[in-house]
């Protein structure tokens, strides 16, 4: 797994209030403003958090990528997960070195 980092200063901080980020936020109104497209997510519990933000960013026609070193599954086998993601949610499986 990734080394734990911490935002630089001007980094934008949204705190989640469940596994999904777009729920209760204010995620979408700032993906929109800025014109991104393309997530790349990352994170702890891949088949719940990780697992929400990639579905629901599907779901609303963003591109998804998920950094297969970045994540975590609470319970199942991580390729379990990440696979899953991958068939259902057109999710792009990458590391640290290739996200872009």
């Amino acid at each position: 797994m990734a080394a734990v980092t911490q935002p630089l200063a001007g980094d934008e901080v949204i705190t989640k209030v469940g596994y999904d980020a777009f729920v209760g936020t204010e995620l979408e109104a700032r993906l929109v403003a800025l014109g991104v497209r393309h997530l790349i997510v990352a994170g702890v519990f891949s088949e719940l958090c990780v697992d929400a933000i990639a579905r629901t960013g599907f779901q609303k026609g963003y591109r998804v990528s998920v950094v297969s070193d970045a994540t975590m599954p609470l319970e199942r086998a991580a390729d379990e997960v990440l696979g899953f993601m991958q068939r259902y949610y057109d999710v792009a499986i990458v590391t640290a070195a290739t996200a872009t």
